[in-house]
């Protein structure tokens, strides 16, 4: 069919990070969760393939805060296949 990026609210408090096994467990279909990290997702679009980028960022109330990468996905044109990369 597709797939789906889901995320949170860069700044939303944590809620249920002791359920994130047990809602991965549930939803197979799942391919990536992560309760605790704080970020965004930056998402480039290409002809043949999108791929995205998951930012965690250590403090979000820290304008010099630290960002690094937490997952990088593909998703090939024509496949509704997330691929980590």
């Amino acid at each position: 069919m597709a797939v789906e990026f889901c995320g949170t609210s860069i700044t939303l408090r944590s809620g249920g990070i002791q359920r994130t096994a047990e809602r991965l467990a549930a939803n197979p279909h799942f391919v990536f969760a992560q309760a605790q990290a704080k970020g965004y997702g930056v998402v480039e679009f290409r002809p043949k393939q999108l791929s995205t980028t998951l930012r965690m960022i250590d403090d979000v109330t820290r304008q010099d805060s630290e960002i690094e990468t937490l997952a990088r996905f593909t998703v090939q044109a024509g496949r509704a296949v997330v691929e980590p990369i």
